[in-house]
């Protein structure tokens, strides 16, 4: 079971205050992401769903991923900070996205 912020209605927001970073907007990421319940090896990956969301009033996207091995993540990019937005950017270009 997913928390979800009570006060966050999918059919009223449209996320429009993600548009304040849009300026400074480069995929990039400053560092790897952490995936500790994922062993070291290679892994073919499959995402299995993607959607925004907001947790205690701040926007972030969610993302199932379903790694090769048969281990299922939720990773979550917080989205209220530009370097974020840079580091999901980053993500999206990796996966074949046009997100640059």
């Amino acid at each position: 079971m997913t928390y979800q912020d009570p006060s966050y209605s999918p059919a009223t927001d449209n996320f429009a205050d993600l548009d304040t970073h849009d300026q400074g907007y480069q995929a990039g990421r400053t560092f790897r992401p952490n995936l500790d319940a994922v062993p070291a090896g290679s892994y073919d990956c499959e995402v299995l769903d993607a959607r925004l969301d907001r947790i205690k009033g701040d926007p972030v996207c969610k993302i199932g991923l379903r790694f090769s091995a048969g281990i299922i993540i939720e990773h979550i990019y917080w989205l209220a900070r530009q370097a974020e937005k840079n580091k999901l950017g980053a993500d999206l270009v990796v996966l074949g996205f046009d997100a640059d």
